[in-house]
């Protein structure tokens, strides 16, 4: 797991219900812009690459966690410090219609996240 000030990344696996498979899935934490409920399905995007889909899994005005697939944690490794951004509609592109995920202290962002990534290839996840 990769843990910042505010949130924390960490790769687990779910079970995909209509494939009848586990799949490796993000579950990514941190501060919301604002509040959406928890069951809500989304888009998640970086500032760079492709919107996967998210689904909101707790929230509260000061924590949200979401799931997305575990690609999304490497689409994160352009960033200097991990943009996350949801939105409601794939084609909506505004930063302000966007609600934002606060991770707070990313110092070492690139670092925590290659040793979440790695222990998670280690075990078989």
């Amino acid at each position: 797991m990769a843990r910042f000030g505010a949130g924390s990344i960490e790769i687990r696996q779910a079970y995909n219900e209509p494939a009848g498979t586990m799949i490796n899935v993000a579950v990514i934490s941190g501060r919301p812009t604002r509040p959406l409920a928890a069951g809500t399905k989304l888009w998640v995007k970086a500032s760079f690459g492709p919107a996967w889909r998210a689904l909101v899994t707790r929230s509260s005005p000061q924590r949200i966690e979401i799931v997305a697939h575990s690609r999304f944690a490497g689409d994160l490794f352009v960033e200097d410090a991990p943009t996350i951004l949801l939105h409601e509609r794939l084609e909506a592109g505004n930063i302000a219609d966007a609600v934002m995920i606060d991770m707070g202290e990313t110092g070492d962002f690139r670092q925590k996240l290659a040793g979440a990534l790695d222990c998670s290839d280690a075990l078989g996840i």
